[in-house]
């Protein structure tokens, strides 16, 4: 069974927006680090991510993507169901 979200979750998601890259950041490496700590952060609820030069940081950034990918999905298919419901209310069998 899939992962379901909860409102909170999906509300941070939402606050945090879509990741960016480091690309985006020009080079400016403290600029990207104070991102992922903030979009990190945003996104768990108050977890911090791990500091610069930790093994783990990488990982934790990779997954709080893949999660904020997950949610978004989520949330789009919650949207697509909600509209197919609006769409059918009035029907009879």
């Amino acid at each position: 069974m899939p992962t379901r979200f909860t409102p909170e979750q999906l509300a941070a998601a939402a606050a945090a927006g879509q990741p960016r890259s480091e690309e985006s950041f020009d080079g400016d490496t403290a600029a990207w680090h104070a991102y992922q700590d903030g979009f990190f952060s945003t996104l768990t609820l108050g977890e911090t991510l791990p500091p610069v030069g930790d093994g783990n940081r990488a990982k934790r950034w990779k997954a709080v993507r893949r999660q904020h990918g997950k949610i978004e999905a989520q949330r789009s298919k919650d949207a697509a169901d909600a509209a197919v419901l609006a769409r059918t209310a009035g029907w009879q069998c």
